[in-house]
């Protein structure tokens, strides 16, 4: 049977949501016009905050900034608690030349968030962090397939293991922060989310429920498909379970409670820095959810759910980082409050990328390695050996200035690190004496 969420069925939900990310990504490739229409049919659904903010976005883009103003200001006025849609709405007050009100609104955003005075620096940090610290957007191996000399190969090989020693594979670690897991709360059903569980994760669940004693019906929740193809876009196709005639798919209920302000408030932004528009204070947990850890995500022969592994805030993915580079272990991290290592986060973000990521000699000499070894593979496939070893003797080189001032940027980066922690664990100074 259909689950009805107030006046509407979940299927209907799911319709607002895929209406509402081609909406985005439409707007992401220019469409705006096609972006508009998606979004007004999501809002003819369900009017959401973070729907109007897409629209307003659209309208901009195709240079309307009257109509953009309009829906960002709906946005704030559905949600006043998201700095981003201030920031947002000042940057076009600006556009317009209305400095008052900009100013007003900047006001407004750092009351919510102190550090969008200096947001472009903080978001552009975390497109280099991730990029720097990601596999999936590394830069594409040297192709080192018909290489000949035994040296070369050796070259490609120890470049291969710095890239790789710099980069690291670290979005998928299990994050180790004091954290209420702000992920396994939702503000909608979870599906709606993307969290849904395929066959044999649900065998594997019902067999656990059934091991502990718990009920099904307290933890399972099941949606019948309709066969709309623009819903069944959002649900993975190995996640579908087939009952009788039916097609359903089945994801996990939420539990009674909620987030508290005093939690809202110290709630870490994703890794691009933006809010986490379903982290409000409709949100409730997951069913699943046991002292700040899934109860079921290892169960079974696939994950099934995404979890700490997959999903990252920005303070979890800076702390993994931290702890893969040796600047902080992982027990400290685990004793620091999470509204701390928030601030801490984002100033080891900037430290980082400024001093080890886009350090100026730094890149010159991963460009000059780079560079050398791809020469030395062209002279290697034209079988000119003899112009090889010079390139190899010139890599080595760059390779040894690489190595000893990347360990004396990381020192620094250290030092930075300790004293952000010792300046929040220190007391605060004593009251002057009248």
């Amino acid at each position: 049977m259909t689950k009805r969420i107030g006046n509407k069925t979940l299927d209907l939900a799911m319709m607002e949501k895929y209406l509402h990310s081609q909406g985005a990504a439409l707007c992401g490739e220019g469409r705006f016009d096609e972006a508009i229409g998606m979004l007004r049919d999501a809002i003819s659904i369900e009017d959401q905050p973070y729907t109007r903010y897409q629209l307003s976005q659209a309208y901009l883009g195709k240079g309307d900034l009257e109509k953009a103003i309009e829906e960002i200001s709906r946005a704030i006025a559905m949600n006043n608690c998201i700095p981003d849609y201030y920031y947002e709405r000042k940057e076009m007050w600006l556009l317009k030349g209305d400095v008052k009100k900009a100013r007003i609104d900047n006001e407004k955003m750092l009351r919510l968030d102190k550090y969008y005075s200096r947001i472009r620096d903080i978001q552009h940090a975390a497109r280099v962090f991730r990029q720097a610290f990601s596999t999936s957007t590394s830069d594409r191996p040297l192709d080192a397939t018909r290489v000949r000399q035994r040296a070369l190969r050796e070259a490609i090989d120890t470049y291969t293991q710095l890239q790789q020693a710099f980069r690291g594979n670290v979005e998928y670690s299990t994050c180790t922060l004091p954290c209420p897991s702000y992920c396994c709360h939702f503000s909608g059903e979870t599906v709606t989310h993307g969290l849904s569980i395929g066959p044999w994760k649900l065998r594997a669940i019902r067999n656990f429920l059934r091991d502990q004693k718990l009920a099904g019906k307290d933890f399972l929740r099941k949606m019948k498909l309709s066969g709309e193809p623009r819903v069944l876009q959002l649900i993975l196709p190995h996640h579908t379970v087939r009952e009788g005639d039916d097609l359903v798919v089945y994801f996990p209920a939420r539990h009674k409670g909620s987030l508290s302000n005093a939690i809202l408030r110290s709630a870490p932004k994703d890794i691009h820095y933006k809010s986490l528009v379903w982290i409000n204070k409709r949100a409730k947990p997951c069913a699943f959810l046991q002292d700040r850890r899934c109860m079921i995500h290892d169960l079974g022969d696939e994950p099934g759910l995404p979890s700490c592994k997959e999903f990252l805030c920005m303070t979890g993915f800076v702390s993994v980082v931290l702890d893969y580079l040796g600047v902080v272990n992982k027990e400290r991290v685990a004793s620091t409050a999470l509204e701390d290592l928030n601030q801490i986060a984002i100033e080891a973000l900037l430290i980082i990328t400024s001093e080890l990521i886009e350090h100026p000699d730094l890149t010159k000499h991963r460009k000059t390695m780079r560079t050398l070894l791809k020469k030395a593979i062209k002279e290697d496939n034209q079988g000119n050996k003899n112009l090889v070893s010079p390139l190899l003797k010139r890599y080595s080189i760059a390779k040894d200035q690489y190595e000893y001032l990347f360990a004396a940027q990381k020192e620094h980066v250290i030092k930075a690190v300790e004293e952000l922690f010792l300046g929040l664990a220190s007391p605060p100074p004593p009251a002057k004496q009248s």
